[in-house]
């Protein structure tokens, strides 16, 4: 058998069983699936359901209106210039914290001129080499670099009796002043 002989078929004996059983499903069936709507019927519905509220007492909040303009639509001008005023403290407050707890001490400024001797400037460049740059010093042309004072040539006696100072030194102190030594030293020591 075709198919379509077996689903026709399938109906008839369903509708037979169904004038059998029940008589009022089937006529049901042929008036439509039976969910009709009064006309006008949802337009009604809030309007009942709403007077319905107000008659009992409860008074209806109005609608909130939508706003664009995406994230900062959602807040007012005044609160935006709130939190930027914060924001804007915040960084204020964060910036003077790391600049008082992470500052270097500064070196007192003079607050008179005066004229530095030769010999303090002296004391100062030997006891802040280690501050200076290298290259720094080492583009001062050498016709800036003021020769160190020479004090009159005496000869100088060659006592042989007199002792080498690295005698009077203990071991330990000779090994303390040779680790303390940089190889530039300790060439230039052996040259002499």
């Amino acid at each position: 058998m075709k198919p379509e002989k077996v689903s026709f078929m399938k109906k008839e004996l369903l509708d037979d069983e169904l004038k059998e059983h029940s008589p009022l499903l089937r006529d049901a069936k042929k008036q439509g699936d039976g969910f009709r709507l009064p006309e006008g019927y949802f337009e009604a519905l809030e309007d009942a359901v709403f007077s319905r509220v107000d008659s009992a007492g409860v008074r209806r909040k109005p609608v909130l209106e939508t706003r664009r303009g995406g994230l900062f639509g959602r807040f007012s001008r005044s609160g935006i210039a709130w939190a930027a005023a914060a924001v804007f403290v915040v960084v204020l407050a964060a910036a003077w914290f790391f600049k008082t707890r992470f500052a270097q001490p500064s070196a007192p400024v003079a607050t008179t001129q005066q004229e530095l001797t030769a010999e303090e400037i002296e004391t100062y460049v030997v006891e802040n080499i280690q501050d200076f740059d290298a290259s720094l010093i080492a583009a001062v042309p050498v016709g800036e670099l003021v020769p160190p004072e020479t004090k009159s040539a005496t000869p100088i006696e060659h006592n042989p009796a007199a002792s080498d100072p690295l005698d009077d030194l203990s071991d330990e102190e000779l090994e303390l002043l040779l680790k303390e030594m940089s190889d530039e030293e300790l060439e230039n020591l052996l040259k002499t």
